[in-house]
């Protein structure tokens, strides 16, 4: 996959999660699919958006998806 490809490659040393789970399930290329799907597919650009439309509509396509309560909703 390409995303996967690309993180591995290059993106990793250059950008980091910024979260206190050490050891998270869901991984770095997730988030970045999910990010450039609700962009560029869906025209989703804030971040309650994208939230939202995880939540409603990727939970099938990321079992491991965790959306919290957050300031955003």
């Amino acid at each position: 996959m390409y995303i996967c490809d690309v993180y591995q490659s290059s993106l990793r040393f250059s950008c980091q999660r910024f979260s206190n789970n050490s050891n998270p399930e869901f991984t770095d290329e997730e988030v970045l699919t999910i990010y450039l799907f609700c962009g560029y597919c869906q025209r989703y650009f804030g971040i309650k958006e994208i939230h939202t439309f995880a939540k409603e509509y990727l939970s099938s396509w990321f079992p491991k998806l965790l959306i919290k309560r957050s300031v955003y909703a």
